[in-house]
């Protein structure tokens, strides 16, 4: 986001306090690609910093 005020204030809504990055959703992808989540159904999973906690 180019504007400054617009991205502090979508930041301070966010409980872990900083933007989500590429990375965040590394691991949840990974799992969700292995076999580890073969009996893994209609789960969701939020990669959102706890945003949507609030």
């Amino acid at each position: 986001m180019q504007d400054a005020e617009s991205r502090a204030a979508i930041v301070s809504r966010i409980p872990l306090g900083r933007p989500g990055r590429p990375g965040d959703v590394e691991g949840i992808m990974i799992y969700l690609a292995s076999d580890e989540s073969d009996f893994a159904t209609g789960a969701l999973f939020r990669v959102d910093g706890g945003m949507t906690t609030l």
